[in-house]
């Protein structure tokens, strides 16, 4: 099956452009209003019957980056919630050592504390 446009010799004098599906000896002549819509048709119809007959190198190629972007998004994601742990994970190893420098600290009043009262 292919698609392509229509050969002079298959339309009225009148008509401008048209496309034509063809499959084997069958074929189907489509004609439109204008231009943009006939090329709208000509887009849908190729991709369509390409995709039918297995796809093209245009389909392969676009199916390859969508999967590259695909997979680059995944691993961006991965990224982002492996930082987010992280950042979390250094957060409260913060808090961990912030507490540990209070009680520190604390036990260093409490031993000056007690070496002054002893000293007294």
């Amino acid at each position: 099956t292919i698609v392509a446009p229509a050969p002079a010799s298959v339309l009225a004098a009148a008509d401008s452009a048209a496309i034509m599906i063809v499959k084997g000896s069958d074929r189907l002549i489509m004609k439109s209003s204008n231009a943009e819509e006939l090329m709208d048709w000509a887009a849908m119809l190729y991709m369509a019957v390409a995709h039918t007959n297995g796809g093209n190198t245009e389909m392969y190629e676009a199916e390859m980056n969508r999967m590259r972007l695909q997979a680059d998004r995944e691993e961006y994601q991965e990224w982002m919630r492996n930082a987010a742990a992280k950042a979390e994970a250094d957060r409260m190893q913060m808090y961990v050592d912030l507490a540990a420098a209070e009680a520190h600290a604390q036990s260093l009043r409490d031993a000056e504390a007690t070496k002054s009262t002893e000293e007294a």
